[in-house]
């Protein structure tokens, strides 16, 4: 009940969405929506496709499109993955149109840590980034696959990331 009532908020108070994509055989697109009032994000859907046969970026991008519960909006800005250029470009066929996204991993990664921290939000402790239990490939990825590599010694090395299953995460 309350994921109806914040997607009803987000499309009558036209809340500002994206969408973030990340491109190759594993195929995601993460949709979210920022609430102004309270400075929060929300991953409230994901696209995920995975497999050993191709699907044309046409098929992707109508999918894309159809699985906003929200509606799609050609107005909403789309950010990919700025080695993909040709894919970007290719689903301009469909009505979508990227722009390249800031590549630097880093930066990125540091980013959403600090939308993961809790803060005070009307009287209550909340992060700046709140991701629906729809959003399965990423809650996996953020909670499990990505991962930072290891010393010699067997240490964490927090400056050294495994790019292993992090579709989701990179298109966040």
């Amino acid at each position: 009940e309350e994921i109806a009532e914040l997607l009803t908020r987000m499309r009558e108070e036209k809340w500002v969405r994206l969408y973030g994509l990340d491109f190759g055989s594993n195929f995601y697109n993460g949709y979210l929506a920022h609430d102004p009032r309270d400075d929060i994000w929300y991953a409230y859907a994901e696209y995920f496709f995975s497999s050993d046969t191709d699907k044309f970026l046409r098929e992707h991008g109508e999918h894309l499109k159809a699985k906003d519960p929200i509606g799609f909006h050609a107005r909403i800005p789309i950010y990919g993955d700025p080695s993909a250029r040709q894919a970007m470009k290719d689903l301009e066929a469909v009505g979508l149109f990227c722009s390249p996204a800031n590549n630097d991993v880093y930066a990125g990664i540091n980013y959403v840590k600090s939308l993961l921290q809790l803060r005070h939000v009307q009287g209550r402790l909340l992060p700046r980034l709140r991701v629906f239990h729809s959003c399965t490939r990423l809650r996996l990825e953020l909670s499990e696959l990505y991962m930072h590599g290891l010393t010699k010694d067997g240490e964490v090395a927090p400056d050294v990331i495994v790019m292993k299953n992090d579709h989701a995460c990179d298109a966040l």
